[in-house]
């Protein structure tokens, strides 16, 4: 039987940015990499921006090396 494995990363929010727009930007870069994580939620605890599982290492490790704020269009 194959063992299934989680992985949840927090990603801050940047500084001026609301949280709607960071959230759609972090969900847009998903899409975009054809990646569905597990859920994509406000951190908890007072932490300043997002908690994202994602349902394999690969996947998080993609996300966590790939993954940067891009400047507002």
């Amino acid at each position: 039987m194959e063992s299934s494995t989680s992985l949840t990363l927090f990603v801050a929010k940047p500084v001026g940015i609301p949280y709607g727009a960071a959230m759609s930007r972090l969900r847009t870069w998903l899409d975009q990499q054809k990646m569905q994580p597990i859920h994509l939620k406000l951190a908890p605890r007072g932490r300043v921006g997002f908690e994202i599982g994602f349902r394999n290492d690969a996947d998080a490790t993609r996300f966590e090396s790939a993954f940067d704020w891009l400047p507002l269009a």
